[in-house]
């Protein structure tokens, strides 16, 4: 009896204790990267929500603020202002303009809005002078993929996660020459892989300009053929990311998808023309992984 006994009190073998060190130390990464997958999406879903609302107020020459955005949770903090009552921010004709130059609102400027219809005469294309990396460009939509995000300035990686970032030094929506977007091809751009010939594109800017594109040309290419970014005179659009859409590591290729601008494009034909445009080195620039 005594012999069973011992063998009840034996102590796990070396071997036994590393594989049960192991299981814990796998378990403890799972939770650790499916944490940090949650947190990037959660992250990316609330900056579109909120540059999407924000892009919706600037587009109606409307204040747009962080703190404005959360009071729309608060019921009781809109029950409080009284119709009629002033929120002491009026709406201003160079709230639209601000998300270019990254200056804020200001109460004392000239309080007509304009309407819809004449905002592309009020609100000319940006200079490119005026735009720096994070700023609010406008919305791309893509209906039969059923796409649609928030365009910023830049293609950091920190933009690049967030939103479709604007290519620095390719024409602005509004200016000459073929407007060149970039994003991951496994989040903002992963349904481009059922893009079709024919496509609706549409690209709404903060001055309330749309620019509608059909779909005329889907080419893959090497990194280093930035001449692809040129090859049609425009105006257009280039949709960039990695390809292919399903490959571990980083894309030996990059799918280029390019529309040409519409006539029905509710766009400002009197803008000045872009300066010369700086292109990048290779389409590394324009695009991570």
């Amino acid at each position: 009896m005594r012999p069973i006994l011992r063998s009840f009190r034996r102590r796990p073998s070396a071997g036994k204790i590393i594989l049960l060190w192991a299981e814990y130390s796998f378990l403890l990464l799972g939770v650790v990267v499916l944490g940090c997958f949650v947190w990037v999406q959660a992250d990316a879903l609330a900056f579109q929500a909120y540059q999407s609302w924000r892009l919706d107020q600037l587009q109606q020459g409307k204040p747009a603020s962080v703190a404005l955005y959360l009071k729309q949770w608060i019921p009781w903090e809109q029950e409080a202002t009284e119709p009629g009552q002033r929120t002491g921010v009026e709406p201003t004709t160079s709230s639209a303009v601000s998300a270019y130059d990254g200056s804020p609102p200001s109460p004392r400027t000239e309080r007509s809005t304009p309407s819809r219809t004449d905002r592309s005469t009020s609100f000319p294309p940006p200079a490119h002078s005026s735009v720096h990396d994070g700023t609010l460009i406008g919305r791309l939509q893509i209906p039969r993929l059923g796409l649609s995000a928030i365009v910023m300035e830049g293609v950091s990686a920190r933009t690049l996660r967030l939103a479709v970032g604007h290519v620095p030094g390719t024409p602005l929506p509004g200016q000459p020459g073929n407007v060149s977007l970039s994003a991951h091809r496994d989040t903002f751009f992963r349904g481009l892989r059922k893009i079709q010939q024919g496509d609706i594109i549409t690209l709404s800017t903060v001055s309330g300009d749309v620019h509608r594109y059909h779909v005329g040309a889907v080419r893959v290419v090497s990194p280093k053929n930035v001449k692809i970014l040129d090859a049609y005179s425009g105006p257009g659009l280039n949709l960039i990311t990695c390809f292919p859409f399903y490959y571990v590591g980083p894309s030996p290729k990059r799918f280029i998808v390019h529309a040409d601008e519409s006539a029905d494009s509710v766009v400002s034909r009197t803008s000045n023309p872009a300066p010369a445009q700086s292109r990048p080195a290779s389409m590394n620039e324009a695009t991570i992984n």
